[in-house]
């Protein structure tokens, strides 16, 4: 299957899904017709056409008719779709992930010094509209 730009006759551009065959998928070629005529953006009607050409892979790939999936189909195309592909080789890391040490609840020690010194440099009433702060408050 694959996505392909058409071009309509007045120039405005539109999407479609062709099968193998190069034939137009016909439940999939209705949807997009229904999304073109309510002036959805090209860009939404390309992404449409993206997403349905991988459902209906993945139905061809189950033998499930569109017409006939069941929720349960969906949760299993959720996973289809974030499972690597056949050609990809996932590696294991070969040294344990470093983690971020967790927060203290505190700030550090250099923190609380420039927040003094940016409300000490705050400027008045007349220059802004806001007051100073006092030192160590923000």
């Amino acid at each position: 299957m694959r996505v392909q730009r058409v071009v309509m006759p007045d120039g405005e551009e539109s999407w479609t899904v062709l099968d193998d065959a190069g034939e137009v998928v016909a439940p999939v070629e209705a949807f997009l017709a229904h999304l073109q005529a309510l002036d959805r953006s090209p860009t939404t009607v390309r992404a449409y056409a993206f997403s349905l050409r991988l459902w209906s892979e993945f139905l061809a790939l189950v033998a499930v008719r569109w017409d006939q999936a069941r929720a349960e189909h969906v949760s299993r195309f959720v996973a289809w779709l974030r499972s690597p592909a056949p050609n990809v080789v996932v590696l294991q890391a070969a040294v344990p992930v470093a983690r971020r040490p967790r927060s203290t609840g505190t700030w550090p020690a250099s923190s609380r010094s420039m927040t003094t010194t940016l409300a000490t440099a705050s400027p008045g009433p007349g220059a802004g509209g806001m007051a100073a702060l006092e030192p160590g408050r923000l």
